[in-house]
């Protein structure tokens, strides 16, 4: 028997069947073309290898009988995207064979580190003609959270960002209390034209409930109280279940805009 590819525990040698163990090295089990390392390189693209190539790269190594790429597959297997795996805990991750503490931490790790990468992205323009570029920002911040939360974008008179994103409110799993005031206070602060607001759906679904378009006449009379108006609320969703994954009030209901 190739010792590589298994091990005999020791009371085999005392006449009873060998007990096998599976390997925990990559190399026994998956060629080395299709190994994701290798195909990365190959590929000259991180783009064209799958969550779970990218996955098993960056956790480096398995564990004794879990091969890396074993342990990667089990999580997305388990948590389907990479966006539901970014809201494990690191108590869920310990439940995937493979997975003990110092690999939930890198798990966790790396995904943050995505997470603050695509939020501190260049500002470009936040146009109200196109809240795709609202809903992909928002998304980033809202990675992880299982409340609602609303944001407010302060932009100048080209509807670029002229200060940072800020979250203003954090409710519960389905229900968000926004005030106008603190709303208008990010724009105040940072001597904004006019303002963008984003709050999440952890469910998944985007689509406004009563109170959502209770929420954005609110803000819509506040901002033109204080000449700064709202140039869209947006609703995030999941784009993997409810594509597009948002809901923009400005597309859907511009009668509420009309007046600016």
């Amino acid at each position: 028997m190739d010792k590589t590819l298994a091990i005999a525990t020791p009371h085999a040698a005392c006449g009873g069947e060998p007990t096998v163990r599976a390997s925990g090295k990559l190399s026994d089990d998956v060629p080395a073309n299709q190994r994701p390392r290798e195909k990365l390189i190959a590929a000259g693209s991180p783009a064209k290898l799958s969550d779970a190539e990218l996955l098993a790269i960056l956790l480096g190594s398995g564990t004794r009988g879990h091969n890396v790429m074993k342990v990667a597959e089990a999580l997305i297997l388990q948590y389907k995207t990479l966006g539901f795996l970014a809201k494990a805990s690191l108590r869920d991750l310990q439940k995937i064979k493979g997975i003990g503490k110092v690999k939930a931490v890198q798990i966790s790790a790396m995904l943050e580190v995505a997470r603050r990468a695509l939020a501190s992205e260049p500002d470009g323009n936040i146009s109200a003609e196109n809240p795709s570029r609202i809903a992909a920002e928002a998304r980033a911040h809202f990675a992880g959270m299982k409340n609602e939360a609303l944001l407010v974008f302060p932009l100048d008179k080209k509807l670029r960002r002229c200060g940072p994103v800020t979250l203003v409110s954090l409710g519960t799993a389905d229900h968000v209390i926004v005030h106008p005031r603190d709303v208008f206070a990010v724009a105040l602060q940072w001597g904004a034209v006019s303002v963008a607001a984003a709050h999440n759906h952890p469910s998944g679904d985007p689509a406004p409930s009563r109170q959502d378009e209770q929420i954005t006449l609110d803000l819509l009379a506040a901002g033109r109280t204080l000449r700064i108006p709202l140039t869209d609320h947006v609703i995030v969703g999941d784009p993997s279940t409810h594509p597009p994954g948002y809901h923009s009030f400005r597309t859907t209901r511009p009668d509420m805009f009309a007046l600016g």
